[in-house]
């Protein structure tokens, strides 16, 4: 046991002409050195203050060196109809490092002005290696909450929440973007069925099973475009399309745009190099098929690393989540050198991630170092989580959960600022998925503290947002780890947290069993606070089965007990019994 506790192609074709043009794409992050690689970060990023607020324009940055794809965005603006504002389904579907995602993204910015009402990104996660494919209910409980419904109006079932989804984007020209699908049945419900609405649709499978899916298949670039490339990321003016061992390079890559950004990256940062030598540098590893080419590209650019940066590479390898940033990953500047070398992207601003490929790369890699030191690593990203959600947690909770541990007193050596209860809700929305992933990693590597902690601590925000089948998971895992471990305190707490997420769902008898066995277990170890909440969470449920005087009863025990303990819980008893016409005694 660890714990207890830029410019566009100008051959780019001709798009129709809006009708109307939008405000412009609120977009952030560096795009200037990155290419057509793939995958940005998750999630749509919608403010959510008390009152619901509709996220209208959310794109990622654009590829400031997009090159090529000339006949693919042809075929893409074929699916369009014909005039503004009206849409379809685009499946783009191409091998792991081809770049589909990159041209989802350059594409949406070139359409963005015929969709002028709303347009927005979110990663599914489909093949992300780490991550679980995110589930339909949830993604469509994130759009939901994009287009302004509030958290407490999303139905629990996902045929409804799809409806409500259909519903809200009735008669709106808009463009969605659902990046990285495992398959059509992910993303079949997330489909709006309006005719003006354009969806663009990335994976590494065909989506033929969708209807109406209008397929654009990518492969890998022509030898032009490659050449193109490699010379507009190398910047070197002693470059040429013509030049030979420029030719032969790109040929010997594969002709993937990934690995031709390492190895460009590998001119610009070393100016005695040039293109013969990469050359010979591959000729010297042997023979090698295009997929041990790229390893060797990585391997190539990993080795040019100075030591420091190779030992980062490495520790980002270990995280478990989709993105970081500074505060959970480095210093900044050290983040800023693994991303000259386009070993990483910065796809919004101050938000860093590894492509899949060079994901797998730093796994691999992660595993030189010794074991001790990997799980020092990792105990120091977990606890940059716990402490950071706790800390959040405190400007969002009404309540401090008494069933699980304070993070350390010692805060980690880089935390954000979080002054405000504004700034922990954009802090938790932000990291959500990396929280998720922190938590189940922490239960795979026996880390009950963190496995219990930081679903304790995320609790609060995603019943605010509803998150409820996140919730809902999360908590399932912090309850195996409990029982697990024999932490009855941390067990009772999470039982009640569940039980209070299932009666605002609706689900009055498994919530009731799950308060009366959280309420077992605090008499048995005199916890006041379970105790109490146990006895609110039965008298609710009783009340919402008609048995009045059984819930009365239930809810008057809570209140005392809250009043011994001076729990400002006890205001809110009182309310319900008045509202119920039941008297507080």
């Amino acid at each position: 046991m660890k714990n207890s506790v830029g410019p566009s192609d100008p051959r780019e074709p001709e798009l129709p002409s809006p009708a109307t043009t939008g405000a412009g794409n609120r977009t952030s992050g560096r795009s200037g050195t990155v290419v057509q690689t793939g995958s940005l970060h998750g999630g749509v990023t919608v403010s959510a203050p008390s009152a619901p607020v509709t996220a209208m324009r959310i794109l990622p940055a654009d590829i400031a060196f997009f090159t090529g794809r000339r006949a693919e965005l042809e075929r893409l603006v074929q699916a369009l109809p014909g005039r503004a504002g009206t849409g379809g389904v685009v499946g783009i579907s191409a091998i792991d490092g081809v770049g589909t995602t990159a041209l989802a993204v350059h594409a949406a910015h070139q359409l963005a002005p015929l969709f002028p009402d709303r347009q927005l990104f979110v990663r599914l996660h489909g093949h992300t290696p780490g991550q679980r494919p995110v589930e339909p209910a949830e993604v469509l409980a994130t759009l939901l909450l994009a287009v302004g419904v509030d958290a407490r109006q999303i139905p629990r079932e996902m045929e409804a929440r799809a409806e409500l989804w259909r519903d809200r984007m009735a008669d709106k020209q808009a463009l969605v973007v659902l990046d990285d699908a495992a398959g059509s049945e992910q993303v079949r419900p997330l489909l709006p069925g309006t005719a003006e609405t354009l969806v663009l649709i990335t994976s590494r499978r065909r989506l033929s099973a969708l209807p109406g899916v209008f397929p654009v298949i990518l492969d890998v670039l022509s030898s032009a475009e490659a050449a193109q490339l490699f010379i507009r990321l190398a910047g070197r003016p002693d470059l040429s399309p013509g030049d030979a061992a420029v030719t032969e390079l790109v040929e010997l890559y594969g002709r993937l745009p990934l690995a031709i950004s390492l190895m460009a990256g590998q001119l610009r940062h070393r100016p005695a190099r040039t293109a013969a030598d990469l050359v010979a540098d591959l000729g010297a590893a042997g023979d090698r098929c295009a997929s041990a080419r790229t390893e060797h590209a990585f391997a190539l650019c990993y080795r040019t690393l100075p030591t420091e940066q190779r030992r980062l590479f490495r520790r980002l390898g270990l995280h478990p989540g989709a993105d970081i940033d500074a505060h959970a990953g480095a210093a900044r500047h050290r983040l800023d050198g693994l991303y000259g070398h386009h070993l990483i992207e910065e796809p919004v601003r101050g938000r860093y991630r590894l492509h899949d490929l060079i994901g797998r790369h730093a796994r691999a890699r992660s595993g030189e170092d010794p074991p001790a030191d990997r799980d020092a690593a990792l105990d120091r990203l977990l606890d940059y989580y716990l402490y950071t959600a706790q800390a959040a947690d405190r400007h969002l909770a009404r309540r401090t959960p008494t069933g699980v541990p304070e993070a350390s007193t010692t805060p980690p050596a880089w935390v954000p600022d979080l002054p405000t209860r504004e700034a922990a809700a954009a802090w938790m929305r932000t990291e959500r998925l990396n929280l998720h992933a922190a938590a189940e990693h922490a239960a795979g590597h026996d880390r009950p503290g963190h496995t219990i902690a930081i679903p304790a601590a995320m609790d609060g925000f995603l019943r605010a947002h509803g998150h409820w089948d996140q919730a809902r998971s999360l908590h399932h895992t912090a309850l195996e780890a409990a029982r697990d471990t024999g932490d009855r305190r941390a067990e009772a707490e999470t039982l009640n947290s569940m039980g209070e997420l299932l009666l605002a769902s609706a689900t009055h008898a498994k919530a009731q069993a799950r308060h009366e066995q959280a309420l077992r277990i605090a008499r048995d170890i005199a916890l006041p606070v379970e105790q109490a909440r146990a006895l609110e969470g039965i008298g609710r449920c009783r009340l919402q089965h008609g048995q009045d005087g059984k819930g009365a009863a239930r809810l008057r025990e809570a209140l005392a007990i809250y009043r011994r303990i001076a729990s400002p819980r006890a205001l809110r008893v009182e309310e319900v019994l008045q509202n119920s016409d039941l008297r507080p005694p």
